[in-house]
């Protein structure tokens, strides 16, 4: 017994010192031609010698009855198959074929089996859960009578029908483990039957681990034995092995909030070898920023194969706010890369920081930067100065994923579509995905001619009056179109407090001047800071609408300035009338001449809207004026 272990241990390392990708019947003694004829097997009493039964054997063996078992251990790979030939004697029987497949019991063990399947009552089946399962859909086969019992089946009144069957299993002790099974007709080696990609395990599963043994086995129910010949176990292996893997890399930072203080990462490394231990030495920084980022883990680790480990870094962009670039280089024994390079990339954000990737509309494609959904096409700027906008259709989506602050605003200009139920729509996600609608915080839009904000109707909006493709060109630039564009403005505060609310601002139609608005809107937004804006056309009835000059900017925005009108309603007597933004104040400056220093007559004067008028007297006979803001 030692020395078929040691035998079968040389072969193996031949098999992998010889960089081949595969090695056929590492199996000791697997066709039964060796005298005895079971060396190398563990097998119990009554497993007997057979004439042949596959193309060219002189031997095979045969299970005498219940209670037998024959079978060999494995070598352990990630991508494996079992290869035989065999034939049965009772098609009614229970159990008339058996085959265990363990995962770590010996290749005597019918107690542990991983994979277990057998042949009865017409069919093919494994049992896992708990239950035997369906057909697996191999079909059916028929049994091998060895009429005068010589051990052959050349002799008249014999019958002989023999399969080859192949069990292969992929990417053990991974996530994505299956396994097929192959099978041939009767007295054919061509695989014509097959099932793939089983997932049916009746102890553990692929995920833990290759295959450790196998045993043919008459153990169970009233099994009348049956014959097995050639079995071959072929184990496959990458040529790069240990291999290292990254499943993030470039992007482990990002984009992060403006004022974001240190932060800590995790680097994910797998092991996708099969075999060898991956052995991280060393991690070293370079780059122009090295000096910003530490790796905290400490080295060296081991990753076993088809395993991961995590490797801890942190990044402190001390005062700065601007992009950091660095790399960190991985030393291992990765036999292809053992010096595996990781591109470190972060940006601190600045108030002000413009977050939408080609926000216009106008890159080549017009959509670049954007994740969209089918149906958006690409239509004439919605505004002077725009000569791209976008066309949803309905039923889909457009947007992009940010990294903002708790204070944000997001403006942009929309055409509503006509439509008698819902014609605009825009939603604000707390999580980078712009296709999940389960982490939804704020939607805006247009039903039935009214905003609608978080759900509510907002009248003070005013009414929307909708464009018109009238000849389904896709813009609104023809003499037919009727054209009425909007301008929103959704301002965010404090999204990272349990009192985060929106302001959102309307134009008229045709008017980049807001002239109607709502404040302090609470939002639950769970004190999550938004990720991603999409406009969306998925409602019923929605016919999809246009979308030009988008911007998500950090911080909350600037007054705008102010336009101004000056009036004398009487002698002595002044009246200023000028546009403003809600919750503003104000103050008038005021000067007789020009080369003078301005000195503040008049304020605070509170803000009335979106527009403000001030009347009061003025001395002397030339006065300047000019507007501040408080």
């Amino acid at each position: 017994m030692n020395a078929r272990v040691s035998l079968m241990a040389a072969l193996a390392a031949m098999w992998i010192g010889s960089g081949l990708s595969h090695a056929q019947n590492v199996l000791y003694n697997g066709d039964f031609e060796a005298d005895p004829f079971l060396d190398g097997w563990t097998v119990s009493t009554n497993v007997v010698s057979f004439g042949g039964i596959a193309p060219g054997s002189t031997t095979a063996a045969m299970l005498v009855g219940a209670g037998q078992r024959a079978g060999q251990t494995m070598v352990v790979w990630s991508d494996w198959s079992l290869d035989f030939f065999f034939a049965i004697r009772d098609a009614g029987a229970n159990r008339a074929f058996s085959l265990l497949i363990n995962q770590v019991a010996g290749p005597e063990s019918v107690s542990a089996a991983t994979i277990n399947l057998r042949y009865q009552s017409g069919q093919f089946n494994t049992y896992a859960a708990g239950a035997w399962g369906s057909d697996l859909g191999l079909g059916t086969i028929n049994p091998s009578i060895d009429a005068n019992g010589d051990g052959d089946f050349n002799d008249p009144g014999d019958a002989k029908n023999v399969y080859h069957m192949r069990i292969t299993g992929a990417a053990w002790g991974l996530p994505a483990a299956s396994y097929s099974i192959e099978l041939s007709d009767a007295n054919t080696t061509n695989l014509t039957r097959a099932v793939n990609g089983l997932t049916r395990y009746q102890n553990g599963s692929g995920v833990n681990g290759g295959p450790n043994a196998f045993v043919f086995n008459t153990s169970f129910g009233s099994n009348p034995g049956f014959w097995i010949d050639d079995v071959t176990h072929e184990a496959f292996y990458m040529m790069d092995d240990p291999n290292l893997e990254l499943t993030l890399a470039g992007d482990l930072f990002g984009r992060l909030p403006v004022d974001s203080p240190p932060v800590t990462r995790t680097l994910e490394v797998t092991n996708s070898g099969a075999l060898a231990d991956l052995r991280i030495t060393n991690g070293v920084l370079s780059g122009p920023d090295a000096s910003h980022y530490t790796v905290n883990t400490q080295f060296p680790i081991s990753i076993p194969p088809a395993s991961a480990a995590n490797i801890s870094i942190a990044f402190d962009p001390g005062a700065d706010s601007r992009p950091f670039t660095a790399a960190l280089v991985l030393e291992s024994n990765d036999p292809s890369t053992p010096a595996f390079n990781v591109n470190l990339a972060a940006t601190r954000l600045t108030t002000g920081s413009q977050q939408f990737v080609n926000p216009g509309f106008e890159s080549s494609p017009y959509d670049s930067g954007w994740i969209v959904g089918t149906n958006i096409s690409q239509a004439g700027g919605l505004i002077s100065g725009s000569a791209s906008a976008a066309r949803l259709g309905a039923g889909t989506r457009l947007g992009q994923q940010i990294v903002c602050s708790p204070d944000w605003h997001l403006d942009f200009y929309c055409g509503p579509a006509e439509s008698a139920n819902e014609s605009f729509s825009l939603y604000v996600t707390s999580i980078g995905d712009i296709f999940n609608t389960g982490e939804i915080k704020l939607r805006v839009q247009c039903r039935t001619n009214e905003w609608v904000v978080a759900g509510a109707p907002r009248p003070e909006l005013g009414a929307v009056v909708p464009s018109i493709d009238a000849n389904g060109d896709g813009d609104l630039a023809d003499a037919e179109d009727v054209k009425n564009v909007y301008r929103l403005r959704i301002v965010g505060h404090s999204w990272d407090t349990t009192n985060s609310a929106v302001d959102v601002l309307v134009s008229d139609a045709n008017s980049s001047a807001f002239a109607r608005g709502i404040f302090g809107i609470a939002v639950n937004s769970q004190r999550a800071v938004p990720y991603a804006f999409a406009f969306d056309s998925l409602a019923n009835g929605n016919p999809g609408f246009w979308v030009d000059e988008t911007r998500v900017v950090v911080g909350l925005p600037p007054a705008e300035r102010p336009t101004i009108g000056l009036f004398q309603p009487e002698n002595g007597m002044f009246r200023m009338t000028w546009t403003s933004e809600p919750n503003a104040s104000y103050r008038i400056e005021t000067v007789d001449d020009l080369g003078k220093a301005w000195q503040s007559a008049f304020g605070p004067i509170p803000s009335q809207g979106f527009s403000t008028s001030y009347t009061n007297t003025a001395a002397g006979a030339t006065r300047f004026f000019r507007i501040r803001v408080e």
